[in-house]
């Protein structure tokens, strides 16, 4: 039971008025250690960049097979953090990934 591997994280901007819009696209990869066909889904968490000490929160699921997720819409100034667990068919889980942080 392995986490996602090679995770990284893009970040694009739109400024809407007075504040900005921004999208956090994180990609990642199947780690080589688990097969694919017993992989169900992918969970991804965030919290934001300066609470070290706060737990990640699961903000989105995608399939076995997508290995890109989309955090749209979020609001400027403020920096995230991410990371990934596995899901397996058995309904086990996998521990976190490495963390992914906002720059």
């Amino acid at each position: 039971m392995f986490a996602p591997v090679g995770l990284s994280l893009t970040t694009s901007a739109n400024k809407i008025l007075f504040y900005e819009i921004k999208d956090n696209t994180i990609t990642f990869s199947k780690s080589p250690n688990n097969a694919a066909e017993d992989i169900l889904e992918y969970h991804v968490y965030r919290r934001k960049v300066n609470e070290n000490d706060s737990a990640l929160s699961r903000v989105g699921t995608v399939g076995a097979s997508v290995f890109r997720y989309t955090d749209a819409q979020l609001r400027g100034g403020q920096k995230f953090a991410y990371a990934l667990k596995t899901k397996f068919t058995d309904n086990r889980v996998s521990g976190f990934s490495t963390v992914v942080l906002e720059r």
